[in-house]
């Protein structure tokens, strides 16, 4: 047969979120000697589409006493699932003598990072390996700014400012650009910019988060007014120390 009666067989397999545990492990070969194949087609066009795991997730992070060394932050990465309800994860800002004071900046930052991990983790977690194409929508215009815009000009320069003054909140930034590296070996993944009132679900996850770790610092600062006056009513005499 001449090149018009050519069959031409495509698959495109699509899927999203959890909708994959039936699918195969990967589609990297079709044997052409099987019966199938040997028609009365002189020849077989084959178009293999890798298989696409599609993620929409929503981040958003906050700081409450922002510039305070009392400050409290918590990032949320919520992930949409196909009947529109959300998996959501939350975690809080690093706090200590060695860590950076939590901010607006920072916490935004670790929700872009929190997102990443668990888009990975999701992956790995596959039976199968399908392309990665991945969204995150934030409200914050900084941390669209960092991973669609200046992170290329900051890994040229060694993250340095034009007054050559090492880039704020660095560490989050090269972790994050390490981890985008990491999905854009398995696919594509978009940064999205979001007004606030469309990211309200991840809005109130990081704030309950916050309302957690300010519930769990009032119940410390209790613990310890007790064992204050606990010691205050507490007089010793000689008496004490005999029997």
């Amino acid at each position: 047969m001449g090149s018009e009666s050519q069959g031409k067989i495509a698959g495109v397999l699509q899927y999203q979120d959890l909708a994959y545990h039936a699918l195969p492990k990967a589609v990297n070969e079709i044997p052409v000697s099987s019966p199938i194949f040997q028609s009365s087609l002189s020849s077989i066009t084959i178009y293999l589409v890798q298989m696409v795991y599609t993620m929409e997730v929503y981040v958003d992070g906050g700081c409450r006493r922002n510039g305070h060394s009392s400050a409290i932050g918590a990032a949320a990465a919520c992930f949409k699932s196909r009947q529109g309800s959300y998996v959501i994860y939350t975690e809080p800002l690093p706090r200590g003598y060695y860590t950076a004071t939590p901010t607006n900046q920072r916490a935004e930052l670790l929700a872009i990072i929190l997102a990443l991990e668990t888009v990975l983790a999701r992956y790995h977690n596959l039976n199968s390996y399908p392309h990665l194409d991945v969204t995150i929508y934030t409200d914050s215009k900084y941390a669209v700014g960092c991973m669609r815009t200046w992170i290329h000009k900051w890994l040229q320069n060694g993250f340095t400012n034009a007054k050559g003054v090492e880039v704020v909140n660095r560490d989050l930034i090269q972790e994050a650009s390490d981890l985008d590296d990491e999905i854009l070996k398995l696919g594509d993944v978009k940064y999205v910019w979001i007004s606030r009132d469309q990211n309200t679900i991840a809005d109130e996850a990081a704030n309950r988060c916050m309302d957690k770790q300010e519930k769990e610092e009032e119940e410390e600062e209790g613990e310890e007014e007790e064992e204050e006056e606990e010691e205050e009513g507490y007089s010793s005499s000689d008496r004490d120390y005999y029997y």
